[in-house]
């Protein structure tokens, strides 16, 4: 059975200590607004919580916090795909792959701990 459980975030992840805030390292410009398009982020509220005042800021390697967003640990199941976890989750596959350091070539293992990330309600 596969499960869901709020758990500190892994250190990989360069999230705060004291909660399981989202955070992105930015690669490139093209991969900050593909960011923004697959989050439906709204760019003044990721400015305001990274305290910058321009987008033009933002710059490739820079640690963002993402508004609206924590991540959550998933314990996979035999089966279960980059592909197929998207789709369940409704989370682009490039944002798991990145999350976790994964490659599209890498098979899934089961009962292997995923870092995803979850919208805050």
């Amino acid at each position: 059975m596969s499960m869901i459980a709020h758990l500190p975030t892994a250190d990989a992840l360069a999230s705060s200590p004291e909660n399981d805030e989202m955070s992105y390292t930015v690669l490139s410009t093209e991969d900050l607004q593909q960011l923004i398009n697959a989050l439906d982020l709204n760019p003044q509220e990721l400015l305001a919580k990274n305290h910058l005042r321009r987008v033009e800021q933002i710059f490739p390697g820079a640690e963002l916090k993402i508004p609206g967003w924590t991540i959550i640990k998933y314990i996979t199941r035999a089966g279960d795909t980059i592909a197929a976890l998207s789709k369940r989750f409704n989370i682009p596959s490039f944002i798991i792959m990145r999350l976790n350091g994964l490659t599209t070539e890498v098979t899934l293992q089961a009962r292997q701990v995923l870092c995803l990330p979850e919208p805050c309600r």
